[in-house]
């Protein structure tokens, strides 16, 4: 199905104005990410209107052969969005859900829509992606260097302007950290394919260091996923290959019972939870909570983007923490409770499909292979203990990694 999507090849045309133009993007991107993670949807737009435009004016575009390539894109977002649409009906918050539903399926269809197109655009320019090196270093290092006792730059300027810097950490970089976790793999495949191999072999490593000194613990998961993911892969690229194929969706199925059979003995243990960080004690409560409100409507949820209206959800059990805040923190009990077991089994169909497809191309690109599968083991990995499923800013970071992978498999142009 979506192979026919992620093994067509680039297209190697002359690069011109618009390919420029997006290798600028891209070399900013890195420290954009850090300063506002919400800066992603308004970046997908663009990034999605500049490939358009590349291709528009390279060669057209032929709407029958776009339809034809889009199918395999279009049956798995539809897949993830049927039952969230849906539920609008029969959802508590029903203004909500639909007003939700507007801007999921709005911004799936505007990164589709450049995943699609993006292998028929002209290859950057040889130098984008050293200079994308350059400004992913650069940000790393600032960021690091913020956890030094003498702090840095960062810090330096929200004291000036009187803003609070803890904050800005905990919710701007923590983020861009989460969406460096998915970005740097692409990065890496570009510079292997500009012949900058040293660079590649450097970049996840590079983005190791800031993920490790801060604080978020999602990001460091999704980094050691990504490297597992990717060096299993390029070691043995068919056993690894059918290992991830088979043990993402059974995880994912297994994890709302698995968390009921530990959390008793083990979750619950004190000398378990009071080691936790104070975020993953919340978690633990919060995904409790949730596993109980699901089997209230365990077929079809109590509706899309309804978490923070879910009875009893408000309710503080101690100073600062409430039972069920914003959203679940975890993708899969996020789509049980908004979407019930109808909706989260077509999202596990649709993760199958996808992995099915990245296995073929892995069959034929090994490298690709490594570079997507860690992509997509470290954005399930984020949204499995951070955001929620129907935030748009992280819906365009994926995106934007997925196009920025189209431009990865091909060889950089010498303009």
């Amino acid at each position: 199905m979506t192979q026919a999507v992620l093994a067509s090849a680039p297209r190697p045309l002359a690069a011109g104005s618009y390919p420029t133009a997006i290798a600028i993007a891209l070399v900013v991107l890195p420290p954009l990410a850090i300063m506002s993670g919400m800066a992603m949807t308004p970046f997908l737009v663009l990034l999605t209107g500049l490939v358009g435009a590349a291709v528009w004016q390279q060669s057209g575009l032929d709407l029958a052969d776009f339809r034809r390539e889009a199918r395999p894109t279009l049956l798995v977002c539809g897949l993830l969005l049927l039952i969230p649409v849906l539920s609008i009906g029969w959802s508590i918050t029903p203004g909500r859900s639909a007003y939700t539903a507007a801007q999921t399926v709005t911004i799936m269809l505007i990164g589709a829509a450049g995943f699609v197109i993006a292998p028929r655009m002209a290859s950057l320019p040889t130098r984008t992606a050293a200079w994308i090196f350059g400004t992913l270093l650069f940000t790393c290092v600032v960021v690091a260097i913020e956890r030094l006792p003498s702090r840095g730059v960062l810090f330096m300027a929200y004291v000036d302007l009187n803003a609070n810097f803890d904050r800005f950490i905990n919710k701007n970089v923590n983020r861009g950290l989460c969406a460096f976790a998915v970005f740097v793999w692409p990065v890496a495949l570009m510079l292997e394919h500009a012949g900058r191999k040293r660079l590649a072999f450097l970049a996840p490593w590079i983005v190791a260091v800031p993920v490790a000194a801060m604080h978020s613990l999602s990001a460091k998961m999704a980094m050691v996923g990504g490297f597992a993911v990717y060096y299993l892969v390029r070691l043995a690229p068919g056993l690894g290959a059918r290992l991830i194929m088979i043990a993402t969706p059974a995880f994912l199925v297994a994890w709302p019972l698995l968390f009921k059979l530990l959390y008793a003995p083990f979750f619950t243990a004190p000398e378990v939870y009071q080691r936790l960080p104070d975020s993953s004690q919340a978690r633990v409560d919060i995904w409790n909570f949730v596993s109980g409100k699901i089997l209230e409507r365990p077929v079809f949820g109590w509706g899309l983007d309804t978490s923070r209206a879910t009875p009893g959800g408000d309710v503080s059990y101690m100073p600062g923490r409430v039972y069920l805040p914003l959203h679940p923190h975890n993708s899969v009990l996020h789509l049980l409770l908004e979407t019930g077991v109808a909706g989260f089994a077509l999202s596990v169909i649709a993760v199958v499909l996808l992995l099915r497809a990245w296995q073929r191309l892995t069959a034929q690109d090994a490298k690709a292979g490594a570079v997507g599968g860690a992509m997509i083991v470290a954005y399930l990995i984020v949204g499995f203990s951070a955001f929620g499923v129907w935030q748009t800013w992280w819906i365009a970071s994926g995106w934007i990694g997925a196009i920025m992978f189209q431009f990865s498999r091909a060889k950089t142009s010498t303009a």
